[in-house]
């Protein structure tokens, strides 16, 4: 029964982290139609990527932490804190 409570905990913090990437499918003038650009956001929304961490959970990397950073390589890392984008996001 502890392993229900936490599973849960997962995915509360797993949708927390979906509503800062975007807070909603058609924000930010998405237009219907345009499944390319509906499934790129899908994947950021709910993390599964070409970054570290997700190829960490399927085997094809021994880290699921950033190179530069040494934290964990996710997109919220690489949109918002990772040190290499800095002047990107300036």
């Amino acid at each position: 029964m502890e392993s229900t409570e936490c599973t849960v905990r997962s995915s509360e913090v797993d949708l927390h982290h979906i509503r800062k990437v975007q807070k909603s499918i058609n924000a930010n003038g998405v237009k219907r139609g345009n499944r390319r650009e509906e499934v790129k956001l899908k994947r950021l929304r709910f993390d599964h990527t070409g970054l570290n961490k997700t190829l960490f959970m399927v085997g094809k990397k021994d880290t699921d932490k950033c190179s530069r950073c040494t934290t964990l390589e996710n997109v919220e890392h690489i949109l918002m804190n990772c040190n290499k984008y800095r002047e990107e996001r300036a």
